[in-house]
């Protein structure tokens, strides 16, 4: 019920671009499964395939552990490919917490401003109010979602959504 207002809500005032969205597990209807979207963020239109494996990746590893193996038919998830202008994620080489750059400043346009640096280095984060508004416009009915970067580099936040 939460859902269906929030996207009701949001819904009204979300301008948030339609995005093709992959099955990658598919075990039924989605009003009868746990729903899982997987965002990417700082792909670029060329590099889509490449995200579409990572999140079958991340997909397939999540379900390695327990108990989701256990209840692994209980789940569908999607990649929603979210086009970003450019490729990778921010990094402005602000953290206080090591001395930067440990890995290059860059300044990336991605699609949910993602980026490192967010007090700590490794902390990894974007823009919610465009992941929401992206969500409602791609999978209302989510139930778990997290953004996927485009980099090489470790790190990651939890939050009103998880990046990593």
């Amino acid at each position: 019920m939460k859902k269906i207002i929030l996207s009701l809500f949001l819904g009204s005032f979300s301008f948030a671009q339609v995005f093709e969205t992959v099955p990658v597990l598919q075990n039924g209807a989605n009003d009868k499964r746990i729903n899982i979207a997987v965002l990417g963020d700082g792909f670029t239109a060329a590099q889509q395939s490449s995200f579409v494996t990572s999140a079958q990746s991340t997909v397939n590893y999540l379900f390695t552990k327990s108990p989701y193996t256990e209840y692994k038919n209980y789940f569908n998830a999607y990649a929603i490919k979210v086009l970003s202008p450019e490729s990778g994620v921010k990094h402005p080489g602000t953290a206080t917490d090591v001395t930067e750059p440990v890995f290059p400043v860059a300044n990336p346009n991605n699609y949910f401003n993602s980026s490192f640096d967010n007090g700590v280095h490794r902390c990894y984060y974007g823009n919610t109010t465009k992941v929401t508004q992206v969500l409602a416009a791609n999978l209302p009915d989510f139930d778990i979602a997290y953004i996927l970067g485009n980099t090489p580099e470790y790190g990651g936040c939890g939050g009103t959504y998880v990046c990593i």
